[in-house]
């Protein structure tokens, strides 16, 4: 089902929109390659990725730039005013009465930008960069005297008393889409920015395409392992004003829990709902309460001694955290599709495992192991069935066969074939 639709089968409003302009939405690294190939083609029309907030527009492109070795400025468009984007500096009066300078936007492309026309590069510490890359993120954010401003990069190379016609100078730009509770100028309503952008709506994350920068990047356990259990709550449709988390939401939180906090604590839930709102806020502290943090990771379940394994799984069984459960063996499952491990050392440990837990829970290993598969290629999927294939057997044929098939019987089976 794609994630442009709810899980009744009916299309969200991000979809609505975009079959009204005429439009598809793409995965984000299917729009960041194509926003790449229009930059380097020199067209005068610049890429545009729309999507909500934490799909990795911003992200994306930052790592774009610094792949192309360009030097990145980021021009916010929903926080600029009209006198900064001139040239003006501006005083600010915060609501506690102290006074803050804002120095104009524009000096942020005006310095490497002259160093770019003098030198053909930018030097910042230990890098030299070739080009520069100037992003002018949430664009359709901006009030419309700063539009009026930003046009001029679009149209003519230049911002109001810089010009970079004819300099290696790459434009984009990203912006939300009217919908779901963002404040934006519908800017393709006007032919001029219509013909001048090329517009790349992009899809909402789900947990596996995000999982894939999560892991790598250092996301916390706790926070995989809800989201693995919980996978609308990644980035839920909001409802007019309601407080929902994105996935920039949740690397946030991410970072929060590796600081240290007190899951116990009442600022702590203050905190998590103030991040993640009410509802998910109160459900992922009781998931973690309920002692995600203390759960035995995979490589300790497949080597530790059973008996410490073993009294660990009746442990959470005992105390009902049947969800805890269903992750280790989620995790388990994954581990062994993605490792090719040595079928004859963890078959019985894994049999064991699944012989443990209570009926209801032991399908989440083969709709685990089979969702694993579907996503690899056609050669890596014939791979890792022949070695799944010989892991059953080694199963079957083991001190554990007769358990295991009593185990699975009734059960959804563990379809390997």
């Amino acid at each position: 089902m794609s994630n442009l639709t709810n899980n009744d089968g009916a299309q969200t409003p991000y979809m609505e929109y975009l079959n009204r302009r005429g439009l598809t939405a793409v995965p984000i690294n299917v729009a960041l390659a194509a926003a790449r190939a229009l930059l380097e083609s020199g067209s005068p029309v610049k890429p545009m990725l729309m999507g909500g907030a934490g799909v990795g527009k911003t992200a994306g492109f930052s790592q774009m730039a610094e792949d192309m070795e360009s030097y990145l400025v980021i021009l916010m468009g929903g926080f600029a005013s009209a006198e900064q984007e001139r040239g003006v500096p501006v005083i600010n009066e915060n609501e506690d009465g102290s006074i803050s300078f804002s120095p104009a936007a524009r000096d942020l492309v005006a310095e490497p930008l002259a160093e770019l026309k003098s030198s053909g590069k930018i030097v910042r510490g230990d890098k030299e960069y070739s080009s520069m890359f100037i992003l002018f993120d949430e664009l359709n954010q901006a009030d419309n005297e700063v539009l009026k401003i930003f046009f001029s990069a679009f149209s003519s190379s230049s911002l109001p008393g810089l010009d970079w016609s004819g300099l290696p100078v790459h434009v984009a730009a990203t912006g939300n889409p009217p919908i779901g509770g963002y404040k934006v100028k519908k800017i393709h309503l006007s032919d001029a920015w219509d013909r001048r952008l090329c517009i790349i709506p992009v899809q909402d994350s789900n947990f596996s395409v995000w999982a894939r920068w999560a892991k790598p990047a250092g996301v916390c356990q706790e926070v995989l392992s809800y989201l693995k259990a919980n996978q609308s709550n990644l980035q839920p449709s909001r409802s007019k004003e309601e407080k929902v988390p994105t996935p920039a939401t949740w690397a946030a939180v991410s970072g929060l829990i590796k600081g240290g906090i007190d899951f116990k604590s009442r600022s702590t839930a203050a905190v998590l709902e103030g991040m993640l709102g009410h509802l998910t806020g109160l459900a992922f502290r009781q998931w973690c309460l309920e002692g995600a943090q203390d759960a035995l990771s995979t490589e300790e379940i497949l080597n530790l001694p059973w008996a410490q394994v073993q009294e660990y799984l009746q442990g959470i069984i005992k105390e009902g955290k049947l969800a805890q459960l269903a992750n280790n063996i989620r995790n388990l499952a994954e581990h062994v599709v993605a490792k090719n491990p040595g079928v004859q050392e963890i078959g019985s440990r894994v049999a064991l495992v699944v012989i443990e837990c209570p009926r209801d829970t032991r399908s989440v290993w083969s709709h685990t192991v089979e969702s694993e598969i579907s996503e690899l290629s056609e050669a890596r999927q014939k791979e890792v069935r022949g070695y799944l294939n010989e892991l059953h057997r080694a199963i079957q044929d083991g001190p554990v066969g007769k358990e295991w098939r009593e185990a699975f019987s009734g059960a959804a089976q563990l379809s390997m074939k």
